[in-house]
């Protein structure tokens, strides 16, 4: 049996049985719409405001001892890898 032959003999019991799709709830059906609209409205501004978040990122003056800062973590928190001292130092600078 070829994979289109299975799906619709699937297909064919299935409506046979009286299963059908399941729409749910109009409550339901609201909250996910607006999930779904806050994910776009979030994806837009997010994307509006890429460039400018990227300019200012390049503004920000990095210490000069960073690696020696991020080794110094890592002697004290062995369990860290270099990329997490490096963003918790960065959380200590940007507050």
């Amino acid at each position: 049996m070829t994979s289109p032959q299975l799906v619709e003999f699937v297909e064919r019991k299935l409506g046979e049985h009286g299963v059908a799709k399941v729409v749910p709830e109009d409550e339901v059906i609201e909250g996910h719409a607006r999930r779904l609209i806050e994910r776009t409205l979030t994806k837009k501004a997010i994307d509006e405001m890429a460039t400018a978040i990227e300019k200012m990122a390049m503004e920000i003056a990095l210490p000069g001892d960073l690696a020696d800062r991020i080794k110094q973590t890592l002697a004290e928190r062995s369990a860290l890898s270099w990329d997490q001292a490096t963003s918790g130092i960065l959380d200590e600078i940007l507050g």
